[in-house]
């Protein structure tokens, strides 16, 4: 069993049916790769791991960043539900 997905850097899309909602919804992950904001938010997203990761970490010494943790990755994973609402509505809207 092969689950849709795209590879961002060639615009190939695999395990899906050419014209489908999944393939939509993989052509939208490419069409939000070329957007500008999403170049923003992909930074953003690269910093947030990073401090995350630095968070809990230091966590060992001092409980309190795991505070800061929190939402962190809170963020994080809203970018990624956003893509993937973005994905949607970019298939809902294509696939007609």
């Amino acid at each position: 069993m092969t689950f849709p997905h795209c590879d961002i850097q060639t615009g190939q899309i695999y395990g899906c049916k050419k014209g489908s909602w999944a393939y939509w919804h993989e052509k939208g992950h490419l069409a939000f790769n070329n957007r500008e904001e999403t170049s923003r938010l992909k930074l953003w997203q690269s910093y947030l791991i990073s401090f995350w990761m630095l968070a809990i970490t230091l966590s060992i010494i001092n409980k309190f960043m795991l505070i800061i943790a929190l939402p962190l990755v809170l963020i994080y994973l809203g970018i990624e539900i956003y893509e993937e609402h973005w994905c949607n509505k970019y298939a809902k809207l294509s696939s007609r």
